[in-house]
């Protein structure tokens, strides 16, 4: 028993021969993260420190503070504002005092208050849909608009989209808390940031998207004349580009789509030799079209129902249009003098209307290979 005794007796020695007291650190950070664009303050506690005034504290690059306030050698308090194009991920957080510098590793985390959701292809030459979603409860969208929906277009003046060259986010519906709407994706259309703007005037409050938004590029499958292209919808929304190039000059070009889907609702967005939205010529399941001079053109195949997992075709063709100018006013005013068009298709130019009463008259033979078919009138310009 005496032996027993002597060695719990002995055990306490030796623990408080060898041990020390534990080290200063950085115990804790909150809140532990910040949105970009945002301010914050701060608290940051630590472990048998000894803080006094005129302590710093670093965040990293893009994180700049403004004020420290020593609360207790164990407690201080930082305002930081975080820069819009501050790198998201963790950062290490290091406060110097005394002398001393401690460092928290991966103590802060920086995020975007937004994210982005596209349904369809984003790659150059496509549409699709797009909801950018905002996490920053203290800080909702602007929701002004004008316009009541239905005699005037509602516009929402309040929030602004910047997005990257080529690519045009079409705004339908602004929430406290998203923004809906289509997205545009020019030929050239390139990788780039992404930044939401709300507000007016001083209180006007930017978004990073953080990241790139990332636009695949791709080359659009060249459509052979009368020859039909097909291709598979395997996701919703998902877009196909197509290019053809008329051969005549001048030309009457048609491009139309068709699908093996009875719920789909396919069309084509024709775009001009640029490539770029701004310059669409229509969206239609067909469209016909006269051009004077041989131009590519572009086809961006989409359904909007949003369905999927069906085969569709785009086909282009074109005819060489008999050219001839009108007859001089008044030269075709009444049927006894109209125009005869000898040849179909045909092509029709610098016709004019003089007056809002002024008629013109063409005349057109019909043989009896011609019963049941069907003549089409296609007019271009801008006439009064």
């Amino acid at each position: 028993m005496r032996f027993g005794s002597l060695f719990i007796l002995a055990l306490p020695l030796v623990v408080a021969c060898g041990g020390g007291g534990p080290d200063e650190s950085v115990s804790g950070v909150f809140p532990s993260s910040a949105f970009l664009g945002r301010q914050v303050r701060v608290e940051i506690s630590g472990d048998v420190t000894e803080w006094k005034a005129g302590a710093s504290v670093n965040f990293g690059a893009g994180v700049t503070v403004q004020n420290v306030a020593v609360a207790s050698p164990t407690a201080l308090f930082a305002d930081i504002t975080v820069m819009d194009d501050a790198a998201p991920g963790l950062r290490d957080v290091t406060v110097e005092s005394n002398g001393k510098s401690l460092v928290l590793k991966e103590a802060f985390q920086l995020e975007s208050a937004i994210s982005l959701k596209f349904r369809g292809t984003v790659a150059q030459g496509s549409i699709a849909t797009f909801a950018i979603n905002n996490h920053d409860f203290n800080t909702p969208f602007d929701t002004t608009s004008t316009g009541d929906g239905f005699f005037t277009p509602i516009v929402y003046t309040g929030t602004n989209i910047e997005a990257p060259a080529g690519v045009t986010l079409q705004v339908e519906e602004v929430t406290p808390y998203g923004v809906t709407g289509l997205a545009f994706f020019d030929l050239d259309a390139v990788a780039g940031p992404l930044v939401v703007s709300s507000g007016f005037g001083e209180d006007v409050t930017t978004s990073n998207l953080g990241t790139n938004l990332d636009v695949k590029a791709r080359t659009a499958t060249v459509l052979a004349a009368g020859t039909p292209a097909s291709g598979m919808v395997e996701a919703t929304w998902a877009s196909a580009l197509y290019e053809f190039t008329p051969t005549a000059n001048p030309s009457l070009t048609t491009l139309a789509t068709s699908s093996t889907s009875t719920a789909a609702k396919p069309g084509v967005a024709i775009l001009g030799s640029s490539g770029r939205f701004e310059d669409m010529i229509g969206y239609s399941l067909k469209r016909t079209l006269v051009q004077l001079a041989p131009s590519k053109l572009y086809a961006v195949y989409v359904d909007t129902s949003g369905t999927f997992g069906y085969t569709f075709s785009v086909r282009g063709a074109s005819q060489m249009l008999t050219q001839l100018a009108e007859v001089a006013e008044p030269g075709n005013d009444t049927p006894a003098n109209a125009q005869a068009l000898t040849a179909m298709p045909s092509l029709v130019t610098g016709a004019t209307l003089m007056t809002i009463a002024d008629v013109d008259w063409i005349s057109i033979t019909a043989t009896a290979a011609d019963v049941g078919k069907k003549i089409r009138v296609l007019t271009t310009g801008s006439d009064p």
